[in-house]
């Protein structure tokens, strides 16, 4: 019997994908994600969008063209029976992967290490992208300050004339 791990949040269900398919392009699945949980509006802390969140996302994809076929996608998609479509189901629906293969473990010792495995990717994944927003932050801030010089030194050149 297989047994599946809990999936807290749209970034344990990233890295549990990235943990089962290594060579998955991370910058494409955060671009899966950004878009994904733009269409949360009920801001599920579990990120799983309900169908008509689904239907938008996938009307915004162009991918369905009645309210029938939109239907047919997210409940095909959707394989955790909760009437609702994760970020990890969608994945696997748009990459063509097994959602079994990806979210089921033969014990729990392999779900829990898993689980802490992609736990402790997120917290990684979040420490980066502060240090990158920090970096950023910096280089915005010392951009100011040259602007501001060479603002200031115009100035001083035209009360010179």
């Amino acid at each position: 019997m297989s047994i599946a791990v809990e999936v807290n949040s749209a970034e344990e269900a990233r890295e549990l994908y990235i943990l089962r398919f290594p060579d998955a392009n991370r910058d494409e699945i955060n671009e899966l994600m950004k878009e994904f949980k733009r269409f949360n509006f009920r801001n599920d802390p579990k990120c799983q969008l309900e169908v008509n969140e689904a239907m938008m996302l996938f009307e915004s994809r162009g991918e369905a063209k009645t309210a029938i076929e939109m239907k047919e996608l997210i409940y095909s998609g959707e394989k955790d029976k909760s009437s609702k479509l994760n970020f990890l189901e969608w994945l696997c629906a748009l990459y063509g992967k097994d959602y079994s293969d990806v979210n089921s473990f033969v014990d729990d010792v392999a779900r829990a290490q898993a689980a802490e495995k992609a736990r402790v990717a997120v917290e990684a994944a979040a420490k980066l992208e502060a240090e990158i927003l920090k970096a950023k932050e910096a280089k915005e801030a010392e951009d100011k300050l040259k602007a501001d010089k060479l603002e200031a030194e115009s100035k001083l050149v035209k009360l010179c004339f």
